[in-house]
């Protein structure tokens, strides 16, 4: 292994060391070096107007986030009820309007939501088995009657579609 010398590195041949990788001070005035400093002290409240225009932003993107995971959280609790109710209406018989309408109620007393619409729809299919879309439509309070632009905000649906077999056994 071979031992490097002062003098072997290429920013030490004068014996100042570091210094001379950075070139010389000297040629800056004293008025340029005040100026700098000036320039520092000016600078300091930077960070806070940063802090200014982007606290906003991520204000705007929590609160989108937090909705999200709002309505996420409703689309699956929907999915859940809305397929309990449709497999309890199966067992019932009743398949046409007044189905529908049960259908409704059960999915609007285990949801407990008041800011989702519920809607259940009915139609045969060629097979004979009966295809129900239930559909809810999410719009949270502080969106109501809400614009952006000019255009109204609609509100986010979902919806769950199921098959079942209207034959009852015996």
């Amino acid at each position: 292994m071979k031992r490097m010398v002062a003098s072997d590195s290429p920013c030490s041949s004068d014996g100042r060391g570091w210094r001379t990788c950075l070139g010389s001070w000297r040629g800056i005035s004293g008025s340029c070096l005040r100026a700098m400093r000036i320039g520092r002290r000016r600078s300091s409240g930077q960070m806070t107007v940063e802090f200014a225009v982007v606290f906003p932003v991520l204000l705007m993107v929590g609160f989108i986030s937090v909705n999200a995971l709002v309505f996420l959280g409703d689309c699956a609790a929907f999915d859940i009820v809305a397929r309990d109710a449709i497999r309890l209406q199966a067992d019932d018989g009743q398949h046409e309007a007044q189905g529908c309408v049960e259908i409704c109620a059960r999915i609007e007393k285990g949801l407990s939501m008041e800011h989702e619409a519920v809607s259940v729809t009915s139609e045969r299919t060629a097979a004979g088995h009966i295809r129900y879309v239930a559909r809810t439509a999410f719009s949270p309070p502080f969106l109501k009657g809400a614009q952006v632009f000019g255009v109204a905000v609609p509100p986010l649906e979902h919806e769950v579609v199921f098959v079942v077999s209207p034959y009852r056994a015996g």
